[in-house]
């Protein structure tokens, strides 16, 4: 699946290049009316690109617009899109009539590129349904403290939209952007210990709990039914525990699996969970747990000391004395530094696994859905062609999306399995 995901990524980039060459060579002079349209009343010249006009002579507005990055652009200015496109593609030869209308008054104007940030980051409050179904909004604990005046604890809603409590502010730039600060004596931007709350934690702490529900009544069933064969879900948990006992854990332990089977199965049913809700658009699901790298790194180092601490001293002989030729480890102890750079690259290569085939399907599965809000303001037809690609394609790739969940939690517990398996030589 990861190998079909790559070359539908692969394909919509060769076409993407070739319409925005095609783009490229028919934008100069639409672009240029397009402005023109805009603005006037400005004297001021506009840029031409065959004679590479400087920035310094141009519209502050428009020098902005070019010094931006091509994906911004498309998402935060109203009129550039339309600037680019040829008139083949937007089908009507008047440039203004293709601009997108401003949004009415009183009305926020969507941004895709901020619902591309608030899925895939973190915060200090969790927007569960977003502002169609009344901006419900759970506000999460802030803990914060300085080394001279200790510890507080507030609601992130007193730090909501640029607000500030006792000098705390959430930064809008810089490197602290999203980070609690606050000033110092200078005026500058300073970080606090934070053990605040986000969003990322609180969703981590949920999913442990959906977790834990589900296999301690799993645990009690067992309990009050000793010699009756689970139905219905908990069967089917029961026999995937098996499967994945007899298959995998079994194999690679052999008489040792039954010590190492309960870190494995949590580890396998942990990342199953919060890849499945990951999934889920709305509350208690819609936060990318397996596509922040911090969660994929605990999980790593997990598997790390379990393997340092259950190796043997054959393991141990094996990497600082290999049975290898005298010059491949005097004077130089090249087999033994390769040896130990294996110990930390196995686990690294377990993070590293995850987190980019998680966090990639959802940045695929979001931009799609984005191009709705991208194509809308240019009409009717624009908007309901583009629902039609973003609805299939992205129907197509969630099935995906939730074979790789099942994939992912089985290739960590596989190789985690393994790892543990070849220190007990």
């Amino acid at each position: 699946m990861t190998k079909i995901k790559n070359i539908i990524c692969f394909l919509v980039a060769l076409i993407s290049f070739f319409v925005l060459k095609e783009i490229a060579a028919n934008s100069s002079e639409r672009f240029e009316t397009a402005l023109s349209s805009r603005h006037n009343n400005d004297n001021t010249s506009f840029i031409d690109l065959k004679r590479n006009t400087p920035f310094e002579s141009i519209n502050a507005d428009v020098a902005n617009t070019f010094k931006e990055s091509a994906f911004q652009v498309a998402l935060n200015k109203n009129y550039t899109l339309a600037g680019f496109f040829p008139n083949y593609i937007l089908g009507n030869e008047n440039a203004e009539k293709t601009l997108p209308k401003e949004p009415k008054e009183g009305k926020e104007k969507v941004s895709p590129y901020n619902i591309l940030a608030e899925h895939l980051g973190d915060s200090y409050s969790w927007h569960m349904f977003g502002d169609y179904f009344g901006k419900a909004t759970i506000y999460l604990p802030v803990i914060v403290g300085k080394r001279w005046s200790g510890w507080e604890v507030f609601s992130s809603k007193n730090i909501e939209n640029g607000a500030t409590y006792n000098g705390y502010f959430i930064s809008k730039q810089g490197k602290y952007e999203g980070k609690i600060v606050y000033l110092g004596t200078d005026n500058k931007e300073l970080r606090p210990l934070d053990l605040s709350i986000t969003k990322d934690v609180f969703a981590l702490m949920l999913s442990s709990a959906i977790l834990l529900i589900i296999l301690f009544s799993l645990k009690n069933y067992y309990k009050r039914n000793p010699l009756k064969m689970p139905k219905g879900f908990k069967g089917m948990l029961e026999s995937l525990s098996l499967m994945l006992i007899n298959e995998v854990i079994k194999p690679c332990l052999r008489e040792k699996y039954r010590e190492y089977s309960p870190y494995l199965l949590t580890l396998f049913y942990f990342i199953l969970t919060i890849n499945l809700l990951g999934l889920i658009v709305v509350f208690p699901g819609g936060v990318n747990l397996s596509g922040n790298i911090s969660i994929c790194l605990v999980l790593a180092g997990c598997t790390l000391v379990i393997t340092l601490f259950s190796a043997t001293r054959h393991y141990w002989k094996e990497i600082f004395l290999p049975d290898v030729p005298l010059w491949l480890n005097a004077p130089i102890p090249i087999m033994t530094f390769l040896e130990v750079f294996g110990i930390f690259s196995k686990p690294f290569a377990l993070m590293i696994r995850m987190f980019a085939n998680l966090f990639g399907g959802h940045v695929i599965i979001l931009i799609l859905t984005t191009l709705i809000f991208v194509f809308a303001p240019f009409g009717l037809f624009y908007a309901g062609m583009s629902s039609v690609f973003v609805v299939i394609f992205s129907a197509f790739m969630l099935i995906i999306e939730v074979l790789i969940c099942f994939i992912q939690a089985y290739v960590f517990m596989m190789l985690s399995s393994l790892f543990i398996g070849l220190t007990r030589v």
